[in-house]
């Protein structure tokens, strides 16, 4: 995402990094170096994320290895946008399908796509507003209750219970 900030050389662009902050002091210099720095803002470890959503235009999560990604489909419950990984990185974007509910990257790795897919939400609120609209309806479907019953239904049919 760093790297993307210097493609996009947009300096209304901000990064809000969420979590644990391990390479800080490596995403610091990395920004220094690409003269990004003003625009990357380290939030650190939150008791309530809430805030962090309610505030953001999209998230992004352009990870090399993530087994689910709660943080995708807790961004979609605040109905926002998700920029991700696609399901070679990432387990939730199997479920996902890029322009409808979401925007999927090839390559985490890839600066200039990341940029563009930034740049495809800024410039298009129709698309914003799409991806919006089915982040609530992708995440509403995987609520605990809802997945506890479609697993209720999936071991009562592995034992022959099911109807």
């Amino acid at each position: 995402m760093i790297r993307s900030l210097a493609v996009l050389s947009d300096p209304s662009v901000f990064v809000a990094v969420v979590g644990h902050l391990g390479q800080r002091v490596i995403w610091e210099e990395m920004a220094r170096e690409l003269n990004v720095r003003s625009q990357l803002h380290f939030l650190g470890v939150r008791e309530d994320v809430g805030l962090a959503y309610v505030a953001a235009d999209f998230l992004v999560h352009p990870t090399l290895e993530d087994t689910y990604a709660m943080v995708v489909l807790e961004a979609m419950s605040h109905a926002l946008p998700v920029i991700v990984s696609q399901s070679a990185y990432c387990g939730i974007s199997a479920e996902l399908t890029d322009g409808v509910n979401a925007l999927l990257l090839n390559d985490p790795h890839d600066a200039d796509s990341l940029a563009e897919a930034v740049s495809r939400l800024q410039i298009s609120p129709e698309l914003h507003q799409r991806l919006c609209d089915r982040s609530v309806e992708f995440a509403s479907m995987r609520t605990w209750d809802s997945v506890a019953q479609q697993y209720e239904y999936l071991y009562a049919n592995l034992r022959g219970l099911g109807s």
